[in-house]
């Protein structure tokens, strides 16, 4: 496999880094509505997979977990985060073949193996979600041409993103759709829709693309982020009007630091499970 960005020529890669459009409010007019009555799959139960999950289904979305065979056989800690809190669990074969959109919600340094086996359980014309793009842009891993692939990045740990949900607000989020893989034409919609389900449309939403995502990524892990993030972050709740800035800012800043130091001290790289993705 190729690096995605590596097979673009300079015009169509200066068009992705500079994709960048903060959202309307009005955009997000129809709430999660564009996936109720459709099944959706998360694979990867962690921080982000649970906490996404649980704000979708509380929005009102049928959310299920695919886990592998040997997690549900020996009741690990994924299983357990998912049984617990009232989800349907099943394996990839039981509940992939049935699903309208698949969130990968596993580390990075799964993600190959997972795309390569959920792929060809999907049925023709589903979508594929990310929360982070490197292994569609850095991996240069192939989708089926029928499937649609989004990403629906929340720019804070999946705790703060279940919290600030709880409290009614919600954490700026970053969407996209890879221009590869946008057959009908539905790409954005389901990205606002599953944005909107877990509560990111209320702090602001940032439309980009799956290489700005990775490539600010990438940079982040070299220099520290918090002033970018900082000024992102004030941009997006000053929008939104959001009463309660001064904490808001505070807050996403600590976990900006906080995902920051989880993906130098443990991996090096960011998975969904370590914090924000930059």
């Amino acid at each position: 496999m190729a690096n995605y960005f590596n097979t673009l020529n300079l015009r169509q890669q200066l068009a992705q880094l500079g994709k960048c459009r903060f959202m309307g409010r009005d955009e997000f007019a129809d709430g999660a509505s564009y996936l109720q009555g459709k099944k959706v799959v998360i694979v990867g139960c962690g921080a982000q997979g649970l906490n996404q999950g649980l704000n979708m289904r509380d929005s009102g979305l049928d959310i299920s977990y695919a886990l592998r065979k040997e997690a549900i056989a020996e009741k690990r800690a994924s299983w357990r985060k998912a049984t617990e809190n009232g989800f349907k669990v099943g394996t990839y074969e039981e509940l992939i073949p049935q699903a309208d959109l698949v969130i990968n919600l596993t580390p990075d340094k799964q993600h190959s193996d997972v795309v390569r086996t959920v792929q060809p359980l999907m049925k023709d014309g589903a979508a594929l979600g990310y929360s982070h793009g490197f292994n569609i842009v850095e991996v240069g891993e192939q989708i089926r041409k029928d499937i649609t692939v989004v990403m629906v990045a929340p720019k804070c740990p999946g705790t703060e993103v279940r919290e600030e949900y709880k409290r009614g607000f919600g954490v700026p989020t970053l969407i996209a759709v890879h221009p590869e893989n946008d057959p009908k034409g539905e790409g954005m919609a389901i990205a606002k829709a599953w944005a909107a389900a877990t509560g990111g449309h209320r702090a602001g939403v940032l439309e980009s693309s799956f290489v700005a995502e990775v490539k600010s990524d990438l940079m982040g892990e070299a220099n520290h982020p918090v002033r970018y993030v900082a000024g992102w972050l004030s941009a997006v709740l000053r929008q939104a009007g959001g009463r309660r800035y001064r904490s808001s800012i505070r807050r996403k800043t600590d976990s900006v630091r906080l995902g920051n130091h989880h993906r130098s001290t443990e991996t090096g790289r960011h998975h969904p499970d370590d914090g924000p993705s930059l």
